[in-house]
Parts: C-alpha cells; structure tokens; sequence
C-alpha cells in the first residue's frame, strides 16, 4: 500500500484512512523494508550522514580549542561529550521530528522543507558546537590551571578571550556553516525522492494486481 493525499471523493473504495502519526509511522516501516536498498538509502541513512556531519565539527573545535589551551588529555571526554555528542543528538532529534514527516506527508512545499532542513543543520551542526566547544574548553582550563582563561564573572574578558581564539578560523566557521546547510538541503532533497520512488512502485504493484 502507498500513502496517498487527496479530496474524499478520490479516495479509493478499498484504501485505508490513516491519520498523519499513523501514515508517516507506516512509511518510515515501509522503507526500512524496502528490499531494494539503492532505492532507500538516502532515507535510511541521509539522517546518519548530518548527525556525522555535525560530530565532524564539533570534535575539529573541541581539538582547535584544546590546542590553543593547552589542556591536552585534561577533560577529554567531558568536552568531547559537550562539543560533538549533543549537537549530534539535536541534529537527530529535530531532523527526524520536523523535518522527515513533512518529507513523507509533502504538505509543505519541497524548498521550504529544504530550507529549513537546512537552517536546522547549521544551527546544531555549526552555530551549537561553535558555542559549546569553547565553553567546555574553558571551563577544563580553569579547572586544571592549563591557561589564563578568566572566571564567568568577567564576561567581557571571556568574550574577548573567545575572539581572538576565534578570529583565525572565522572563515573556515563560516565555509563549514555554509557546507552544513548545502548537505542537509541535499540530504533532505535525496529523501524525498526515496519516498517517491517507493511510492511509484508500490502503486505499480497494485495496478498491476488490480489487472490480474
């Protein structure tokens, strides 16, 4: 069965309604089923691709920030957890829950659901790691006494303290800000044509099963 949108009257005598939790529920089954891979991978897996994406960059400014402070194996797995782990986890969350079921119901047109696919995997897969990076950095600098980082009570010194750590790879921030939201727009593009592809064929199969 392929989840079809349309007035009462085109609705086929022996279709089946099913609520919108209850169609993209069905859907995403149906293409984690699908026996012809090529056909589902970029639903399967396109998700899994942004979530890497964003632990790409959020280890990169862990390291950046590590360096430049002198911590190194000090807090490791604290800052990795902050820098890469919960962008990745958001990146998941909110791609699946804003972005997926609007891809399989298509009651948003295809470029609004890329632009905001987009805008989703720039804010946690750069904007999020870009803030988390350094606060965790700098809170392990003061802890182990690697740097001269100023306490929280001095924010204009923190703040300066953040830029000029930051101002040499201003450009590449804003390269990987860009690349984050190209690739979700891809992504989010190649998902919609899997649940076409699929929904074509299942069509196909009942036709031709309706003619035999």
């Amino acid at each position: 069965m392929a989840i079809q949108r349309g007035r009462f009257s085109d609705i086929p005598t022996d279709a089946v309604r099913l609520s919108k939790e209850e169609a993209v529920d069905y859907q995403i089954k149906l293409m984690h089923d699908w026996s012809e891979w090529k056909d589902v991978f970029f639903f399967k897996y396109g998700a899994g691709f942004l979530g890497g994406a964003s632990a790409a960059v959020g280890i990169y400014l862990n390291d950046y920030y590590r360096r430049k402070l002198k911590l190194r194996s000090y807090g490791s797995v604290s800052s990795f957890l902050a820098s890469s782990l919960i962008p990745t986890s958001l990146t998941l969350v909110f791609h699946y829950g804003l972005i997926v079921p609007h891809v399989i119901l298509k009651d948003t047109c295809a470029v609004c659901i890329e632009i905001r696919a987009a805008s989703i995997q720039s804010v946690f897969g750069c904007v999020v790691p870009s803030l988390l990076a350094p606060i965790s950095a700098f809170s392990a600098a003061i802890s182990y006494g690697t740097y001269n980082v100023p306490y929280i009570t001095q924010p204009l010194q923190v703040l300066n303290l953040w830029k000029q750590l930051t101002k040499p790879i201003g450009n590449i921030l804003f390269g990987l800000f860009l690349a984050q939201a190209l690739l979700a727009s891809g992504v989010t593009m190649m998902e919609g044509r899997s649940v076409d592809i699929v929904n074509k064929k299942m069509e196909m199969r009942y036709l031709r099963t309706e003619h035999d």
